[in-house]
């Protein structure tokens, strides 16, 4: 819910108790069937083989393929039953959360390397372009949020968005530059995130990362995060887009 109400995507269809978002089809959180209700299948008030087709029937129509967005260890039994019916699982996510306890001092650290923090209430040219992300740029803006940039010699060369909702700060897109992986920049942008997600009254925050992305799960790790549950993207066409 705080991630489909801080990366809204342009039209939200109900099936019962599922979302089914359509945007642009270039995020996968903004372009999947986001599954509710009573295990194993949630509640689409109909049959499953029959809400599925509902489903693809409008995702066709938005020319999208149809992506269902499946809870673990909820939905599990929901994911094993498309695996066996020829779909796919696109990505596995973990969505990790963590109590903001004490503030990250992360000063020093940026003089020492030199680096200059922007936080910005829109996504600048330079935040976008770091990743290609121009296309989303729409759904960016469509949620109020802080767009975190760390600045090498003027240079861009990480980057993070931190959305708050109520008590919760969420965070996307903590991307750094090949460049100046490495060299402990994730950790200082998250330090930054954490202290100024405290600044805007939030005492939790959160984030999703990719299952395979051992590197960043262990950086989280040290960050006191935990997971919260996991969750897969099933689809039944191949594709290669971004699917964060």
């Amino acid at each position: 819910a705080l991630s489909t109400q801080t990366w809204p995507p342009r039209e939200i269809r109900e099936i019962g108790k599922w979302q089914v978002r359509i945007s642009d089809g270039v995020t996968y959180r903004a372009n999947s069937v986001f599954v509710s209700g009573t295990p194993p299948f949630g509640d689409p008030g109909f049959e499953i083989d029959q809400a599925i087709e509902q489903v693809e029937k409008i995702y066709a129509e938005a020319n999208l393929p149809t992506v269902f967005h499946l809870v673990h260890p909820m939905y599990q039994e929901f994911t094993d039953y498309l695996l066996s019916n020829g779909w796919k699982e696109k990505v596995g996510a973990a969505f990790l959360v963590c109590d903001i306890e004490s503030i990250p001092e992360f000063a020093h650290t940026l003089n020492e390397k030199k680096l200059t923090l922007l936080n910005e209430s829109a996504p600048t040219p330079a935040f976008l372009a770091l990743h290609n992300d121009e296309i989303l740029e729409s759904i960016m803006n469509s949620y109020p949020a802080r767009y975190l940039s760390l600045l090498s010699d003027g240079v861009t060369v990480a980057t993070a968005r931190m959305a708050i909702s109520g008590s919760w700060s969420i965070i996307a897109r903590l991307i750094v530059a090949e460049s100046h992986r490495r060299q402990g920049l994730a950790q200082i942008l998250m330090q930054a995130a954490i202290a100024i997600s405290h600044g805007e009254g939030a005492n939790k925050i959160c984030l999703q990362v990719d299952l395979s992305n051992t590197g960043a799960q262990a950086l989280y790790d040290k960050l006191g995060f935990r997971i919260h549950h996991t969750y897969s993207f099933i689809e039944r066409e191949n594709r290669s887009e971004c699917a964060c």
